[in-house]
């Protein structure tokens, strides 16, 4: 199961259905906080994960670096509107 924590990129999927899914793995891989707050940073979208990585202090906690990603998402999907094609 810890393969699966690493394996499974956002990618393009919303992130409270991918987290879901990444969570499950996470719970039956049976590894620290530690390996899993870094399967999770390397798990998620791009500018999702430089977006985390601007906070200051950096959240020590994987709970806490779920509320953050959360939050950044919603407020992307909030604020950033229609894509428009030119």
């Amino acid at each position: 199961m810890i393969q699966n924590i690493h394996n499974t990129p956002q990618r393009n999927q919303e992130f409270g259905e991918w987290y879901q899914e990444w969570s499950k793995y996470a719970r039956r891989a049976n590894v620290d906080d530690a390996t899993k707050m870094y399967a999770f940073h390397r798990a998620l979208d791009t500018a999702l994960h430089n977006k985390l990585l601007q906070i200051s202090p950096m959240p020590n906690t994987l709970a806490r670096l779920v509320e953050n990603a959360r939050e950044f998402d919603k407020n992307w999907h909030t604020f950033a509107g229609p894509t428009r094609g030119f």
